[in-house]
């Protein structure tokens, strides 16, 4: 039990002080405590609070930024089919021929961009460098290159072209048909073992309109 004390209760009352509880003092949890900072800054908790990336937010995104307003909207100009079949196309071409051919002790990791071209011409009959570097997508010095390292390994020979004299074209040799036909071999493999619990119909549905898609695919790169 506290002790009162008539003396210090009668100091307090002439010093001036609000006694505790005093409706004077600011209870705890007042509607108007002082705010956090200067006297001028926004309540902790304001229903106010300065949008984030605009001058007056901490935000650092600068002046001028945009406000984050969630993820974009869905602006493809593709249908869902078309983005399925590209990011199947995406699937097929990163786990496709080049684990194949690594897993071949008879085509090394290391020359199955070459085995590609050869694979090119062999399935065109001839074909000049130039036209391998359109198929293929590469630069005309590396399409080239790549030809000459076909032609030291015998896969390809180099004749005149059938049109232009002037334009050296390249056809595949005995050797070379032996790496067409590994590589074949492999893609076979892989088709097998990936469609072994497909109908037959299934089968023929998708040969049919695969082989449709990629002679589309491969027709303006032929002359």
């Amino acid at each position: 039990m506290p002790i009162h004390d008539p003396a210090i209760a009668q100091a307090a009352d002439s010093a001036g002080a609000a006694p505790r509880g005093s409706a004077g003092a600011a209870p705890l949890g007042s509607a108007d405590p002082a705010p956090l900072g200067s006297a001028g800054a926004a309540p902790l908790g304001s229903a106010e609070p300065a949008p984030l990336g605009y001058g007056g937010g901490g935000s650092g995104l600068g002046r001028g930024a945009r406000a984050f307003d969630g993820p974009p909207e869905d602006e493809s100009p593709f249908d869902a089919d078309v983005e399925a079949i590209a990011t199947s196309l995406g699937i097929l071409r990163r786990l496709g021929g080049r684990r194949a051919a690594a897993r071949s002790a008879a085509l090394p990791m290391r020359e199955y961009a070459v085995a590609e071209v050869v694979d090119l011409v062999a399935s065109r009959g001839h074909s000049s460098a130039g036209e391998v570097a359109a198929t293929l997508g590469l630069a005309q010095s590396r399409a080239s290159v790549l030809v000459r390292r076909a032609r030291d390994a015998r896969w390809l020979d180099a004749e005149p072209g059938p049109w232009d004299a002037r334009v050296t074209v390249v056809s595949v040799t005995d050797e070379g048909r032996e790496i067409v036909e590994l590589m074949q071999a492999d893609r076979c493999t892989t088709v097998d073992r990936a469609t072994v619990l497909w109908s037959d119909e299934d089968r023929a549905t998708l040969a049919r309109l695969l082989g449709r898609f990629a002679e589309a695919v491969e027709r303006p790169f032929r002359r």
